[in-house]
Order: structure tokens, then C-alpha cells, then sequence
């Protein structure tokens, strides 16, 4: 994932107009091909999507409360309802 974040871990929308900053992911997922796609606001938080639409968006548990720092988890809810936590390992700048 790449994502503008500041120093104390949160998103910082403001960086994410300019193109250079352009938040996206890319899945990497056992027995599926690999996705690309980019990290979006929502009414409901912040979520993965991958396809124009919400149908198959992956909205991330909480994160405009909590920080992306290493040592820390995202939820991750799967378009089809599985939620899955991920650890932070690293975060570059």
C-alpha cells in the first residue's frame, strides 16, 4: 500500500490531490491473480477498491482513528463480509 501519512500515522488528505501522492494497493493473495487499485474516502472510512463502484471495495476498520505505525493492525473487511487483521511491520517515508 502506498499511502501520505503524517508523522503521527494518519492519512493526510491533503497530500493525496497531488498525482505524485496517488494512494493505491496492490493485493497480493494465494491462488488469485494480483489486483491493483487505489485507497478511497467513503461516508463509511476509507476503503480498497479496485473496480469502479463499491461491489468489490475492502473497507479498512476504523482508520481515520487509528495509526498506521508498525506494530499496529488494519482490519481489512472483504467485499464479501470476511474481516482479516494485518500487522504493520514497516512504514518508509
Amino acid at each position: 500500500m502506498r499511502l501520505p501519512i503524517d508523522d503521527n500515522g494518519f492519512i493526510e488528505r491533503s497530500a493525496m490531490k497531488h498525482p505524485a501522492e496517488s494512494p493505491i494497493v496492490h493485493r497480493m493473495w494465494p491462488g488469485e491473480h494480483d489486483r491493483n487499485g487505489v485507497v478511497i474516502s467513503r461516508r463509511t472510512g476509507w476503503a480498497f477498491s479496485y473496480e469502479v463502484g463499491d461491489a468489490d471495495d475492502e473497507g479498512i476498520f476504523h482508520l481515520e482513528h487509528h495509526p498506521i505505525k508498525p506494530g499496529e493492525y488494519l482490519t481489512i473487511t472483504e467485499a464479501g463480509g470476511d474481516r482479516l487483521p494485518f500487522k504493520v511491520v514497516s512504514c518508509n517515508s
